[in-house]
């Protein structure tokens, strides 16, 4: 149905008056928005935000390092190589704010990088396999020897941590696990998780 002239005024007072209403609300609404926007403001500039702000700059700061170091050891081979006489203890830079000295680490390839060393530890398990069946027999005689003494081992352990106490030792220990128990306190730390 479509409302006439009549109809239509008294619709639209309705909704004046409704929104009128809604004001208080609204008002309320912006000044708690701005109350949020000014607590924010006072935490950008508190030392929580800084030590976020901070830890990040830090974050970027060593991936930065990272990448740059590649380049610096490429530099620093070359010059080495050029200077390989007159350069004692490998220094490369020195300025009054640092010295640089290149070291070399002895590293190896692993058994996924090398096809050799992933062939030859294969053939070390295979024969290792081999041996142990064919000397199956006296290995379990041995094992068997070993349970034996760890057995004997541990009575003797028993034996001794018996012969190392008493009464007052054990109330001693049991004090001093009180005191530390009764010591413990909470100590504050922050764990940040950077969301960029």
């Amino acid at each position: 149905m479509i409302p006439n002239k009549m109809q239509f005024q008294q619709l639209q007072l309705s909704t004046e008056e409704e929104e009128l209403e809604f004001l208080p609300l609204e008002l309320s609404i912006a000044s708690e928005t701005e109350q949020i926007a000014e607590s924010n403001s006072n935490i950008q500039s508190s030392p929580l935000q800084r030590f976020v702000e901070t830890k990040i700059e830090l974050k970027e700061t060593e991936a930065k390092l990272e990448s740059l170091e590649l380049e610096a050891i490429n530099e620093a081979l070359n010059i080495l190589s050029q200077n390989q006489d007159n350069n004692k203890n490998n220094v490369i830079f020195d300025s009054d704010i640092a010295k640089v000295v290149i070291g070399f680490r002895q590293k190896y390839e692993s058994a996924k990088d090398n096809t050799k060393i992933a062939r030859l530890e294969d053939e070390i398990q295979l024969a290792e396999q081999a041996q142990q069946k064919k000397m199956a027999a006296k290995l379990n005689q041995i094992d068997a020897q070993i349970q034996e003494l760890e057995n004997q081992i541990k009575q003797l352990e028993e034996q001794r941590d018996k012969l190392m106490t008493n009464k007052q030792l054990n109330r001693l220990k049991f004090h001093l696990f009180s005191a530390i128990q009764d010591s413990a306190y909470k100590q504050a730390y922050l764990s940040v998780h950077i969301k960029k």
